[in-house]
């Protein structure tokens, strides 16, 4: 997900870790910036402190350079404000879900799914979002689980269409924005599940369908099941294989010494 749900937590890693974070500098600038003026500090102790900070951390510093982006980090801070994201849970209703199932198209109702659940969370970000999400359609498609197709602009552009006009989705009329309004957010209807685990989270939309899906058995992570074997999501697979091979070396190893 291309949104930090927990800033304080980040917060927390960013602090403490040795590293800064270049490939995701302006989300860590930005929380930063909250942090330390939530701390008390003014515009030009936060800029000397976040300075600090990157330079520490950073191999190539140079200092103008980072100088700029700290400036429009806290520009940013200032005209948005300090309060921190903490986003744990969002709620489906059963409205939401019957009008993307009638879609009928697996990979079409995933991909509505996806902006269904960035909109509720813009929208307790942003008092004012009124449903829509400024998130890139390759971003969607990533958070969809969806690997094959919708490669090219060409068909990105004709699901967008698709879900124009059945009335799901609204497109900006601004030149270049790649904004799209969620506009079948209902939240009157009953709730039928919410999300407090965003790891694929479009796989509890899977599951409402009927799908087979479960958790793994190590980090509770949703995972699709497709057979009696997998207990393990891809990242914990991995590391109980390497554990397992490990374990194997040490017996192996034991063994060789007995012998001689």
């Amino acid at each position: 997900m291309k949104i930090v749900l927990n800033e304080q937590e980040l917060i927390h890693k960013a602090l403490e870790s040795k590293e800064f974070d270049e490939k995701n500098y302006g989300i860590v600038l930005r929380v930063l910036t909250k942090h330390y003026f939530l701390f008390g500090m003014d515009k030009q102790q936060v800029k000397d402190t976040l300075a600090v900070h990157i330079r520490e951390r950073v191999k190539k510093y140079i200092h103008k350079d980072w100088i700029s982006r700290i400036e429009y980090a806290i520009k940013n801070v200032q005209k948005y404000g300090v309060e921190l994201v903490n986003i744990d849970k969002v709620d489906i209703t059963e409205t939401e879900l019957q009008r993307i199932k009638d879609i009928n198209d697996n990979d079409i109702e995933k991909i509505a799914f996806v902006y269904l659940v960035y909109a509720k969370i813009l929208n307790k970000i942003k008092s004012n979002n009124d449903n829509w999400v400024g998130i890139k359609i390759k971003d969607i498609l990533k958070d969809a689980l969806i690997t094959k197709g919708y490669k090219s602009i060409r068909e990105q552009q004709t699901v967008l269409r698709i879900l124009n006009d059945m009335g799901l989705l609204r497109s900006s009329k601004k030149v270049d924005n790649t904004s799209e309004r969620v506009c079948f957010i209902d939240y009157t209807s009953d709730i039928s599940f919410s999300i407090n685990d965003f790891r694929d989270y479009v796989l509890t939309y899977l599951r409402w369908k009927g799908e087979n899906i479960g958790n793994c058995e190590t980090c509770s992570k949703l995972i699709q099941v497709k057979s009696n074997r997998k207990l393990y999501c891809l990242e914990c697979w991995h590391h109980r294989e390497k554990e397992l091979k490990k374990q194997w070396k040490r017996e192996h190893d034991k063994n060789k010494k007995v012998e001689v």
